[in-house]
């Protein structure tokens, strides 16, 4: 007698086991029908800034970068055969057309198809994944060696990663240095504290902790924005504390061209200098502009002359 209860009480327990998965199974699959008429698709929230949109890599894009570095090499000849022939008046008037190519050139057509670029630090220099790419959409590049790489694929007769891994003031040094070794150091602009003294400054007063500080940067990037402002049209070589890019000036609009470390970008962008907290320039206080093309620079250019490596760290 007790084993067929026992028995009939397992018969029992099961039937109810049952009913609970079914009634379990009704649920699951009446929640996938009520999903099915909803969009799957995760929301995206929107950060506070829009990140720049990549423009699209193609076998096309990669084509028409070639035939711009080969149009700039036989554009730089043309320049080189005109200012051989050419008087002291005509080779005045050709540095001068010279100097809006190169700048015209840069903003409109090289430096924009770098956008997107990835940045990295570029520790080894066999590595072109870390930071020393050549090519624009691929791999990717430090900011010294997108300054100098640009350069280079501009026609300037220079070692794109000997000078890239310089800091700024010397890659800027190096390229205004005129046929005799000189520095023009008058193209050079600067403002912020005792070269010393930066870091430790950095390290005490982080932007946002510290209302003094705030007050002062602030202070000192509206000073900064009032003289880019006063400055003539034209591409800058700009370096930061750790960090550096291009300016370029046309009118009132003022773009900042960089291969940005921030997580925020990660990338190749070209902004507004002073827009925004997520902005090397803006947390910066010791900050080099550099008017790199004079007529000796723009000279060499034409002429093919080799920018030799005198200051380095």
């Amino acid at each position: 007698m007790k084993i067929r209860a026992i028995l009939f009480l397992c018969f029992l327990l099961g039937i109810a086991t049952i009913a609970y998965n079914l009634n379990s199974l009704e649920e699951y699959f009446a929640d996938l029908a009520s999903n099915a008429n909803t969009d799957a698709t995760p929301k995206i929230v929107k950060p506070n800034k829009p990140i720049p949109e990549e423009p699209p890599v193609s076998k096309v894009f990669f084509a028409n970068y070639e035939k711009l570095l080969i149009r700039i090499k036989s554009d730089r000849v043309r320049y080189y055969k005109r200012y051989k022939k050419a008087n002291s008046k005509g080779k005045k008037r050709i540095i001068q057309e010279a100097k809006q190519y190169i700048t015209k050139t840069m903003i409109q057509e090289i430096l924009p198809a770098w956008y997107g670029t990835d940045w990295a630090f570029g520790s080894n220099p066999k590595d072109l994944t870390e930071g020393y790419s050549n090519t624009p959409r691929k791999g990717s590049i430090a900011c010294g060696m997108f300054v100098t790489t640009t350069l280079q694929h501009m026609g300037f007769n220079l070692n794109r990663k000997r000078h890239g891994k310089e800091i700024f003031i010397y890659i800027m040094k190096n390229i205004i240095t005129d046929y005799k070794g000189r520095v023009d150091s008058k193209r050079i602009y600067r403002r912020g504290l005792p070269p010393g003294d930066v870091r430790n400054y950095h390290r005490k007063n982080l932007p946002g902790k510290n209302p003094q500080y705030d007050e002062e940067l602030f202070r000192f990037n509206a000073m900064v924005e009032k003289k880019f402002g006063s400055m003539p049209d034209g591409l800058y070589i700009i370096g930061l504390a750790n960090h550096g890019g291009f300016l370029a000036k046309q009118g009132k609009k003022l773009l900042w061209i960089n291969s940005s470390y921030d997580t925020y970008y990660g990338k190749v962008v070209g902004i507004p200098p002073f827009a925004g907290k997520r902005n090397s320039l803006v947390n910066s206080v010791d900050i080099y502009a550099c008017d790199f093309l004079s007529n000796t620079v723009v000279t060499k250019w034409i002429q093919g002359t080799k920018f030799r490596k005198k200051f380095y760290f």
